[in-house]
């Protein structure tokens, strides 16, 4: 995932080869202290771009069904929660998000399950 200065080099790459998206990987919630203004700022410094760059965050599906622990997690698996959470980072600017687990079943053939949403206020 890296930091903040890193991910405005991943913008700023995305920018310069033509891609409208980016996105903050893994953990940004637990390893960014000031992690809503890091991302309003990625957010900004990415539409200021010519073309611009879009936001996407990455989320753990959560919940009691998996023990990974990658963060954010417990977000994603409520319908109310999972509202909540696209009300608020689409606040933000994020245009997208990465929901992923990895489940005892899918781990033993070590594949994710992830799934892509855009437009994701529709999706609660």
């Amino acid at each position: 995932m890296g930091t903040p200065s890193l991910q405005r080099e991943y913008i700023d790459s995305a920018s310069e080869y033509g891609w409208k998206y980016v996105l903050v990987d893994a953990n940004w919630d637990r390893d960014w202290p000031n992690y809503e203004q890091e991302i309003q700022a990625l957010v900004d410094y990415g539409k200021a771009k010519d073309p611009p760059v879009h936001i996407w965050l990455w989320y753990n599906s959560g919940g009691p069904h998996n023990e990974i622990t990658e963060s954010p997690r417990d977000r994603m698996h409520e319908s109310p929660a999972r509202r909540r959470e696209f009300e608020l980072i689409s606040s933000w600017g994020v245009v997208g998000v990465k929901v992923c687990s990895l489940s005892i079943y899918s781990r033993r053939r070590n594949r994710y399950s992830c799934v892509y949403i855009g437009g994701f206020l529709a999706c609660g």
